[in-house]
């Protein structure tokens, strides 16, 4: 009996159909795609798409929505409050694409 349920779960899950795709909104390719938000800040700010990259992974190890990296880094907003947490994060991120390592403090 219990082969027989994962036999049917196993079907279950290998049925591809219309149903399975999903179209998703520029938002949401956004956030799934880390990647694709590096693309299109870099074109818009015309800057390096690795760096702009870095500066998103900082944002996200800080736990930060990136628009303090957008705000003052790309568009040059000095008027925005530096943020060491992620300023430091960046740091860290830059030196280990460089081969560094990390030295964020835990």
């Amino acid at each position: 009996m219990h082969m027989q349920n994962e036999t049917e779960e196993k079907e279950k899950m290998a049925v591809y159909d219309a149903d399975s795709i999903k179209i998703l909104t520029d938002e949401e390719v956004n956030i799934k795609f880390g990647w694709v938000k590096a693309d299109s800040l870099a074109a818009k700010y015309q800057r390096d798409r690795i760096w702009v990259a870095n500066g998103l992974e900082a944002c996200r190890r800080c736990g930060l929505e990136p628009d303090y990296f957008i705000g003052r880094h790309l568009e040059g907003n000095k008027a925005i409050p530096k943020n060491e947490l992620i300023d430091e994060a960046f740091r860290d991120v830059l030196k280990e694409q460089q081969g560094y390592g990390s030295f964020t403090r835990p």
